[in-house]
């Protein structure tokens, strides 16, 4: 299984790169897993354009035959376990990659929406990209320590 965040935002606070590469090696031991970053900044200058070039350069980072799943503040709470059920649904249809779409400080295009598998919130909080960045790197793992029956979700 092949587990992707993508984002324009970068972190660049050491405490948060700090829990994404801790996260990162743990879900590495079970599936590959990269936190892709849009390359260059968007040149738009209202929001709209902002989101709608963002959303253009997400999309065209999406894996082929990759789930999409979208993280938006408007979108459906799931909890941890209902995030590992999601994940252990597509592997059983045969899905070998998701992808995860973060957008920028404006949100994300109704493309990506449109485009997603499943539009998710983390929580009814709203956070930066970058702390959704390591909360979703967290979650990620803990699905899979559900799927595998390890003790880190009872911890």
């Amino acid at each position: 299984m092949f587990f992707q965040i993508i984002t324009p935002a970068r972190s660049k606070q050491s405490f948060l790169l700090e829990g994404e590469q801790d996260y990162s090696q743990r879900i590495k031991q079970f599936a590959r897993f990269e936190i892709l970053e849009l390359d260059g900044r968007v040149a738009a200058r209202s929001a709209p354009d902002v989101i709608h070039q963002e959303g253009t350069l997400i999309l065209k980072k999406v894996k082929k035959n990759a789930t999409l799943i979208a993280l938006d503040t408007q979108g459906t709470r799931i909890s941890s376990e209902g995030l590992a059920t999601l994940f252990a649904d597509e592997f059983n249809k045969g899905v070998s990659s998701i992808a995860f779409a973060i957008g920028g400080p404006y949100g994300l295009s109704k493309a990506v929406q449109e485009n997603s598998y499943r539009v998710l919130s983390l929580s009814d909080l709203t956070f930066t990209a970058q702390f959704a960045r390591l909360i979703l790197t967290e979650q990620i793992y803990r699905a899979i320590t559900i799927l595998n029956n390890l003790p880190y979700h009872k911890q």
